[in-house]
């Protein structure tokens, strides 16, 4: 009797995890934030507002990244840093079919970003877009080996972990090199991706942070990195908000705002908080005297409960 019940509730909670209902893509107020090893670049996404192309509608998708060339390991340690912020393309869901296409900038046809209709023993690609990499090839096979369901945000998500087809590649693997694609998220490593699996010369992408409607849905916590970095103001109110003068400057930069400001906070190209100011109302002077040459980041935190931010240069 104690058996018929055990496998009464074992099937009760197999036909339950079946029957999990797909959580699509976010379609608006999400966001990212991934890094890749190489070039050591940290990379900000976010959704913000809708286009229709060949009669689909898509959900565009802005970025901001910081890249790092570096000669050595740590991508802690480089040699010089670049940033570049603008469209990066657009995503489009079919729910349906549990499918999501990324319409790439500059493109006129989508390709097939995420499929979560996969089953374990099954095929996929390092890269999973299916595009050549620079090398022409599509990259190392690999095998979907288990389907699980994880609470994040509230929702049970399936997850698909995947590793590399051939087993003795599994052998240069750790718990954290398993890549997991989940269900209205992504993946356990970058938004965009191609993906590196078990490659001590690579390493792997992170995603360090999704956000939906200002909640922490995935974070790593080790990492502190749920603070989106924006460039692109999202409404033209934004830009009437604030004057910056001189930018690029050589160390006063005047902040003339029309609304009042609780909060202004500046940050080097790393994310690191170099400086706050609080209850600053609407005049703001900061002195970036002392600051080396390069590319800082403001923040102005409204009292209505904006934030802008934008781009300082000390030349």
């Amino acid at each position: 009797m104690k058996k018929i019940a055990l496998l009464f509730i074992l099937g009760a909670i197999s036909l339950g995890f079946f029957a999990q209902n797909y959580v699509p893509f976010p379609s608006a107020n999400a966001s990212w934030i991934d890094n890749e090893k190489y070039p050591c670049s940290e990379n900000h996404y976010w959704l913000d507002g809708d286009t229709v192309v060949n009669g689909l509608t898509y959900h565009k998708l802005f970025f901001y990244s910081i890249n790092n060339y570096t000669t050595s390991n740590p991508c802690t340690h480089w040699s010089q840093s670049f940033i570049t912020s603008g469209y990066r393309g657009a995503l489009r869901n079919d729910s349906v079919n549990r499918l999501v296409y990324f319409l790439e900038s500059g493109r006129i046809s989508d390709t097939l970003l995420y499929d979560f209709n996969y089953s374990v023993g099954d095929t996929v690609h390092a890269n999973y877009k299916g595009v050549p990499d620079t090398t022409g090839t599509i990259g190392a096979e690999m095998l979907v080996v288990k389907i699980d369901s994880s609470l994040l945000g509230g929702i049970y998500r399936r997850r698909y972990s995947i590793l590399p087809a051939d087993v003795n590649l599994r052998f240069r693997c750790n718990f954290y090199d398993t890549l997991r694609l989940i269900e209205g998220i992504g993946s356990n490593q970058s938004l965009l991706g191609d993906y590196d699996i078990c490659d001590p010369l690579q390493g792997e992408s992170i995603l360090h942070c999704f956000k939906v409607n200002g909640q922490i849905i995935y974070n790593i916590p080790q990492t502190n990195k749920c603070q989106l970095i924006t460039t692109i103001n999202k409404t033209k109110r934004d830009l009437d908000i604030v004057i910056i003068s001189p930018n690029p400057t050589k160390g006063i930069v005047n902040i003339e705002n029309s609304e009042d400001v609780e909060r202004a906070e500046v940050y080097d190209i790393t994310g690191k908080l170099l400086s706050t100011s609080n209850s600053i109302n609407r005049g703001i002077k900061l002195n970036l005297s002392s600051y080396k040459k390069g590319i800082y980041i403001l923040k102005l935190y409204m009292s209505r409960g904006e934030m802008v931010s934008t781009k300082l240069i000390k030349e």
